[in-house]
């Protein structure tokens, strides 16, 4: 008898907890939403979502809260021939292999910060795949402590500086709070620092390499209101309006979207909107991948002065493996700086100087400007059936003044059992 009552006050229960209704509004939207996907013969399905009752909301104010290219500190970088001739996985996705931190909440109230959602996303990826730790970072520090004066008004990819001066701050000692405050970032103790932005260039095989390589991207879209209904499929809208919204792409599929592809893209509208928050958007839809950025965490404080590195992400072994060789620089400095550059092959005791690989002297001069960090691939060959390399590969890179001659950085990269030579 006791076990009877107990289902029975427990079906009461549940018949009376509160029922999540549509609103007429909201179903008209979704009913003029699905005429325009059956007309258009598109692959997506809208739905209640967590955030649909927002819909009301004019996308004319979201787009003036977002910036554009023209906010960036330098010119952003074209495809690279390199890159642009290389293979990669039909598939790839962040959340099955270790650097995928779950969808956030930015809240849909009078503050506008996807743009700290966005870049926070990325250095939450970036964090993860160097230390194996899942960090919840604070977006709240961005809002408040960057120093381009952005805020809930809106904002731009290029409010990260505060993670480089200062360092990663923990959402448990910062928290959002959905509008701005003043910057509280030194009652915090960081836990990394981010060494470099790194801007990615407008094309799939160059948002496919940095994100095989680097890890999930931080980048801009368009969004349109029937975005807010998004729930499963293949989403692509027609339009042309300019970018307004900050998200992260994490993964793609090219046989998606009837073989065209699509990006798998991290939201920051909380898990009850999408796949558990993420969107599947055909290539080159609602310019998704535009102003995408990596970035480089680092577990001790960054210096000041010139950023400079050598980094072989492939670790080629075989016939067809991709071998790859990158160069990174930053200039966190408010001047331009003019330098020479020589890069050095150190291989089976011979040296071979960049680009060439000869064994004269060769220089490379150029200026990086004030504010630029660019990640720029210098080799990229699929390894030659038949080769074994016993040993293995040492470069070494370095950068001069252009008018001192003074050192101002220099690094070295090994491929291989170096050593052994």
């Amino acid at each position: 008898m006791k076990n009877c009552f107990l289902l029975i006050f427990a079906l009461l229960l549940i018949i009376s907890l509160p029922v999540m209704a549509i609103s007429d509004d909201e179903n008209d939207m979704l009913y003029r939403i699905n005429q325009d996907i059956d007309a258009n013969r598109q692959d997506w399905i809208a739905g209640q979502t967590g955030v649909s009752t927002c819909f009301i909301r004019d996308p004319g104010l979201l787009m003036s809260h977002y910036g554009s290219t023209t906010a960036a500190p330098a010119a952003w970088p074209t495809p690279n021939p390199l890159v642009e001739s290389m293979t990669f996985p039909t598939r790839f996705d962040w959340r099955e292999n270790g650097g995928y931190t779950p969808a956030r909440q930015q809240g849909m109230g009078d503050c506008f910060p996807c743009w700290a959602f966005s870049l926070i996303g990325g250095a939450e990826s970036a964090a993860l795949l160097a230390t194996g730790i899942e960090m919840d970072l604070s977006e709240q520090q961005l809002l408040d402590c960057n120093a381009n004066g952005y805020g809930c008004d809106g904002g731009f990819i290029n409010g990260w500086t505060a993670l480089r001066d200062y360092g990663l701050v923990e959402e448990s000692c910062y928290p959002y709070i959905d509008e701005d405050g003043d910057c509280l970032q030194n009652d915090c103790s960081p836990v990394g620092w981010i060494a470099g932005a790194y801007p990615v260039p407008y094309s799939i095989n160059s948002l496919k390499y940095a994100l095989l390589y680097h890890g999930a991207l931080s980048c801009s879209m368009t969004v349109y209101n029937n975005f807010m209904f998004y729930t499963a499929g293949c989403y692509e809208n027609a339009a042309t309006q300019p970018i307004n919204h900050g998200v992260i792409i994490v993964g793609w599929d090219d046989a998606m979207c009837g073989g065209t592809g699509a990006w798998f893209v991290k939201n920051s509208w909380g898990t009850g909107w999408g796949d558990e928050g993420v969107a599947y958007m055909k290539y080159g839809t609602c310019n998704i991948g535009r102003d995408a950025q990596w970035f480089e965490y680092s577990d001790l404080p960054v210096p000041d002065g010139l950023h400079y590195s050598l980094y072989i992400p492939s670790m080629a072994t075989g016939a067809d493996d991709w071998f790859v060789l990158e160069r990174r620089t930053g200039n966190p400095g408010t001047e331009a700086l003019d330098v020479i550059e020589v890069i050095i092959l150190d291989a089976c005791g011979g040296f071979w100087f960049y680009p060439d690989f000869t064994p004269n002297v060769d220089w490379v001069t150029g200026t990086i400007q004030r504010g630029q960090y660019r990640s720029e691939v210098l080799l990229a060959f699929q390894w030659p059936a038949g080769v074994t390399l016993t040993g293995g590969l040492r470069f070494w890179g370095a950068c001069f003044d252009a008018e001192s001659f003074d050192l101002l950085a220099w690094n070295v990269t090994e491929w291989g059992s170096f050593s052994a030579l």
